[in-house]
C-alpha cells in the first residue's frame, strides 16, 4: 500500500509572524507568494491543497506534520474531517478504542475527561466491573508534573493519554501542571504508551512571544516500573516551518482498528473523505501512532503505523 508524506524541499528564512495575513494563511512579499498554512488543516484538507496546486506549494508546517501520512483526496467533497490534531494530532491523536467495561477516575483536582472503550465513551465514575463487592480494584497510579522546556513554567490543560489496545484514558494536567491517572494494574505490560498532547494549552499570559506556536505532541514508552515513579515531562514548543513543500511516496501498511478491531485502510480513508464506507467515523476521532509507539500498543504488526478511532 502506498502513502505520501510531506517534505520541506525549499526552507525559507522569512518569518510567519511578519508576513501579511490572508484567507490563504500570510502573504510573502519578498516572493510575492501566498504562503499557505498547513498548521491549521487536517491530512485530507493538505492532501486535496497539494493535489490542487499540481505540484509544489508554499506553506507553514508543523515538525509533528512531516512525519505523519496524508490521507490522499480522490476529489473535492463537502465533508466534516477530523481536525489535525493535534494530531493526531494530533491527528490525535490526537487521543482511542477497543471494549472492556471499565472503572477507572483521576485525582479529584484534575479535570475528568473520558475513558474510551470499543467506540464508546463510559463515565469514568461508573463501575461495571465485576469487582466482588468489599474488594480494591488492584490500580497503577500514574503521576508527574509537565513544565515548559525552557523556562520551566508548569503547563497547565496538557491533555495526558495512557493508550492500549483496551481502552484510552485521559486526564488533564493542573495549574501547577501536576498530573494523576488511575490504571488497572492488568492493562500495563513491558511497553505502555503514554500521549500527551497540548491542543488546549493556551499562551503564557504575559509572555513575551508574538505568536504562540503551542507544544509538539509527545509519545513515550514506559515501562511497569517507570508507572510507579513521578514522572517530570517537558513541553518543546512546537517547531514550524515555512518554505517549499512536496510529496514523497513510501510503501506502507498501516494498522486501523476500529472498535477495537482492525479495518481495511482503505475504508478508513474513505470515510475520512466522506464516502460511503463501512468505517463510520460519525462522532468519532482518531489518533496515529508511528514507530516505537505504534508497536509497544499493538505489537510487530504495526510496524508501519497505527490508527486508532475511538468515540468523541
Amino acid at each position: 500500500m502506498k502513502q505520501q508524506f510531506l517534505k520541506l524541499e525549499n526552507p525559507c528564512s522569512e518569518q510567519w509572524n511578519t508576513m501579511q495575513a490572508n484567507s490563504e494563511g500570510r502573504f510573502c512579499d519578498s516572493c510575492a507568494k501566498n504562503v499557505i498554512d498547513f498548521t491549521s488543516m487536517s491530512p485530507v484538507e493538505i492532501s486535496l491543497k497539494m493535489k490542487q496546486a499540481k505540484g509544489k506549494i508554499c506553506a507553514q508546517i508543523s515538525s509533528e506534520q512531516l512525519n505523519s501520512p496524508l490521507i490522499i483526496a480522490r476529489q473535492q467533497k463537502s465533508w466534516s474531517v477530523l481536525p489535525y490534531s493535534t494530531i493526531a494530532a494530533s491527528l490525535l491523536i490526537a487521543s482511542s478504542l477497543v471494549a472492556c467495561e471499565t472503572h477507572c477516575s483521576f485525582h479529584a483536582y484534575n479535570r475528568i475527561e473520558q475513558v474510551s472503550t470499543f467506540g464508546q465513551i463510559m463515565n469514568i465514575q461508573s463501575n461495571r466491573n465485576s469487582v466482588p463487592k468489599g474488594t480494591i480494584e488492584d490500580v497503577t497510579l500514574f503521576s508527574g508534573k509537565i513544565l515548559h522546556s525552557e523556562s520551566q513554567q508548569p503547563i497547565k490543560n496538557a491533555k495526558i493519554s495512557f493508550v492500549c489496545t483496551q481502552k484510552v484514558i485521559s486526564g488533564y494536567s493542573d495549574e501547577q501542571g501536576n498530573f494523576e491517572l488511575k490504571i488497572e494494574s492488568n492493562l500495563l505490560d513491558q511497553d505502555n504508551v503514554v500521549r500527551f498532547s497540548y491542543g488546549e494549552v493556551k499562551a503564557p499570559l504575559g509572555d513575551s512571544i508574538t505568536y504562540f506556536q503551542g507544544y509538539d505532541t509527545k509519545d513515550v514508552v514506559y515501562s511497569k516500573a517507570d508507572f510507579a515513579m513521578k514522572q517530570e515531562v517537558l513541553a518543546h514548543p512546537s517547531i514550524h516551518y515555512v518554505g517549499g513543500i512536496g510529496r514523497y511516496v513510501e510503501r506502507k501498511d498501516p494498522i486501523v482498528l476500529e472498535n477495537g478491531v482492525p479495518i481495511k485502510y482503505k475504508d478508513f480513508a474513505a470515510a475520512l473523505q466522506g464516502e460511503k464506507s463501512v468505517c463510520s467515523l460519525e462522532n468519532k476521532e482518531y489518533l496515529y501512532f508511528t514507530g516505537i509507539y505504534a508497536m509497544a500498543i499493538y505489537g510487530n504488526a504495526a510496524k508501519d503505523g497505527l490508527y486508532i478511532i475511538l468515540a468523541k
